[in-house]
């Protein structure tokens, strides 16, 4: 059983181009977005720890992003660019801190004075899990777009994987070394890759064929369920789906047992949907469809009540999702039609469709408003108006696909009428 291979010249130019392409990094308040550079990064970051006395054994690519790189295509989407830096102790405080400062102090702030306040202010998320399998860190630094920078520092990780198509590691030392020394990159410089989940190649052809396999999923934190309903939604098919009915069941025991009340799920659901599919609704919608089937028939020990909150949680994250499906073909059609509108309608039309503000601002799933846009009947202007009318429910599925159909059956006539008209104002 093979575990390791080496990256071809293109895989090794896509690797290449991922760690010298700018990441914007925000911050919490009024201080300056930085422009960070992922080698530069993670060089001076090493020099950081250095000099905080611990020893780095390996920095290693990892993730979706590893993914991207090994993928045939090289069109696999990713989000997080995630690193595992492997270090000799996170266990005690005081290292944990020189862990931070080193973070921190390796950021391009123009301000130094800042660079004591940028602990909390750049950073997205900071956890360390310290038990008896998992002694690791993880500082996460905040992108608007949510393409985090996900630094893990590890002492000892027990899983570092959930899925065979997100179990490869990439290490970064010998090129990252080179470019030290030689202030280049060379396309030709070997490097290595692994696969956490045993055989490297079997791996690597899940990953060419879109195939979903898992081993052990209730060693995963949460079972692997979102993941897997995430993938399921972007394409890929299990690899035998007889023994994933029975997987299945062991992703949603773990689910329920590492977030036992509705709070915590809802939660959960909502942060991995935030940060995972940006505004592409349609993939959003896809997962939320496929979640909610695996629920409904393989979440066999919950009680009755607890299976139809979740569901229904589920349920209204999918309505809410509709207004913004619909924006987004709006849009597409009038774009692919022959009088393309001007983009100032085109605002004008999404503005004009039933969403919340939050919505508007910040695109994350949440329960359209609770006001209609009708005409004003007394007026014979294009006006349109706002009237408050009872807060939205949740909707079914089978209401859901009702209304998707009655959408694309009126698309053909409805959204040249609409193009017309908008072309005429």
């Amino acid at each position: 059983m093979t575990y390791t291979s080496f990256l071809n010249l293109s895989q090794t130019k896509r690797l290449i181009a991922l760690l010298n392409s700018p990441i914007l990094i925000s911050s919490q308040c009024s201080l300056p977005t930085l422009t960070v550079i992922p080698s530069l990064f993670l060089i001076r970051l090493k020099c950081e720890l250095k000099q905080q006395g611990l020893v780095i054994e390996d920095i290693r690519l990892s993730g979706g992003a590893a993914s991207f790189v090994l993928d045939p295509t090289g069109d696999l989407a990713f989000r997080d660019l995630d690193f595992l830096i492997f270090v000799n102790d996170v266990r005690s405080e005081v290292n944990w801190s020189r862990i931070k400062q080193a973070v921190f102090t390796s950021l391009p702030l123009s301000m130094k004075d800042n660079q004591c306040l940028s602990t909390e202010i750049y950073a997205d998320k900071m956890i360390r899990i310290l038990n008896d399998h998992d002694q690791w860190g993880l500082i996460s630094l905040r992108n608007v777009d949510g393409r985090n920078l996900e630094l893990k520092f590890v002492e000892h990780m027990k899983r570092q994987y959930q899925f065979s198509v997100d179990s490869f590691q990439i290490l970064l030392e010998p090129l990252l070394n080179y470019f030290y020394f030689t202030k280049k990159f060379d396309s030709y410089q070997p490097i290595l890759v692994l696969s956490s989940y045993g055989n490297f190649f079997e791996a690597l052809q899940h990953l060419h064929y879109r195939l979903i396999a898992v081993k052990s999923p209730e060693e995963i934190r949460g079972g692997g369920l979102l993941k897997y309903c995430d993938l399921i939604a972007r394409g890929f098919r299990p690899t035998n789906p007889n023994q994933m009915t029975d997987l299945q069941r062991y992703m949603c025991s773990r689910f329920f047992i590492d977030f036992r009340d509705s709070l915590a799920q809802e939660q959960v659901l909502f942060k991995y949907v935030n940060s995972h599919f940006g505004i592409d609704y349609d993939v959003r919608y896809r997962f939320l469809r496929c979640l909610y089937e695996v629920i409904s028939t393989d979440s066999v020990w919950l009680s009755a009540y607890e299976r139809l909150a979740f569901l229904k949680t589920i349920s209204t994250m999918s309505s809410s999702i509709m207004p913004l499906k619909f924006a987004n073909h709006l849009v597409k059609s009038f774009s692919s039609t022959g009088n393309v509108c001007s983009s100032k309608k085109v605002t004008q039309l999404q503005k004009s469709l039933p969403l919340s503000s939050t919505v508007q601002d910040q695109l994350i799933p949440s329960v359209p408003s609770s006001n209609t846009l009708i005409k004003s009947s007394s007026d014979k202007s294009t006006n349109v108006v706002l009237v408050s009318s009872p807060p939205m429910t949740s909707l079914s599925f089978e209401q859901i696909d009702v209304f998707v159909q009655i959408v694309n059956s009126l698309r053909t006539e409805l959204f040249p009428k609409l193009n017309n008209f908008l072309s005429s104002m």
